[in-house]
């Protein structure tokens, strides 16, 4: 390989392959299939990878958040502080047993975690009082952000060849949104909720930043008479006015139905296929 200085001349059309590795933010409302879609990263890396996927759980509730998806028999941690997590990231840079990491979900993760090691930082505003309760004043967002990015960084670069080649880990964020309106009530920017200018900063970290939208669909007969309405929960990849997602790896589908005929969920699995067939791969082989 050619190389300028010390750096290695790369080209960019071998950067899609086989070997790619997910790194997606997933954001969307509670209660929308975000943890048990992104759980379906562990039956994905038993079967491309040949690992399985660990959760790093960092919710309130039982089990850090993974309840919904007990039955899917996934590992998870629950760090609890700041120094915590950079413990389990420093040991994920040389971790050979995990082939997917999913951290579920940052937002609260960022409320967790984040926050009270930024409140520990001394603060040059003039403090009401509210500081020692757990009130951020407006410094210490700025705090915050670069603290969860630091992290949401080395998560990030368990993707890309900063990682050694045994250690790489597919990637799958989950976070809520936030949304934004003008003065007159109009919505003018749905995004991750994190703090101030995090949330941009963060969606431009992932190779793909999508969102489950749920919506209502017509149940027709044969004759095409509708029978009533269900609600339908699909992938949202392509940008609109208000909400700035995309994907650049190629692997989501924008529009996929995230449920199938039987009412089962939908996972990684079907959108993996999809995106091998331009390497010539027409079935994955499910372990």
């Amino acid at each position: 390989m050619a190389t300028l200085g010390k750096l290695t001349v790369r080209n960019t059309k071998g950067l899609k392959s086989p070997d790619t590795r997910i790194c997606a933010l997933i954001s969307a409302v509670p209660k929308t299939g975000k943890t048990t879609f992104a759980a379906s990263l562990d039956a994905f890396t038993r079967s491309v990878r040949g690992k399985p996927t660990l959760i790093i759980a960092v919710e309130a509730a039982e089990g850090g958040g993974t309840m919904s998806v007990a039955d899917l028999g996934v590992d998870y941690v629950m760090p609890s502080t700041y120094e915590e997590m950079d413990g389990l990231l420093a040991s994920l840079r040389s971790d050979t047993t995990y082939g997917g990491i999913i951290l579920d979900n940052a937002t609260d993760y960022v409320q967790r975690i984040v926050k009270p090691a930024a409140l520990k930082f001394p603060s040059k505003e003039a403090d009401p009082g509210t500081r020692i309760h757990g009130v951020p004043l407006r410094g210490d967002y700025q705090t915050m952000g670069e603290q969860a990015r630091k992290q949401l960084n080395a998560l990030v670069n368990l993707t890309n060849e900063n990682t050694p080649a045994n250690c790489r880990k597919d990637l799958i964020v989950t976070a809520l949104e936030r949304e934004k309106s003008d003065s007159f009530g109009n919505m003018v920017s749905v995004t991750p909720d994190f703090p101030g200018a995090l949330a941009g900063a963060a969606a431009a970290l992932f190779q793909s930043v999508v969102s489950i939208q749920v919506k209502d669909v017509p149940v027709k007969d044969a004759s095409g008479k509708v029978l009533g309405r269900v609600k339908q929960r699909t992938l949202l990849v392509k940008p609109d006015a208000i909400r700035q997602v995309g994907d650049r790896s190629g692997i989501f589908q924008d529009g996929m139905v995230l449920t199938d005929p039987s009412g089962a969920p939908v996972g990684i699995l079907p959108l993996w296929e999809i995106f091998m067939k331009q390497f010539g791969v027409e079935k994955v082989e499910v372990v």
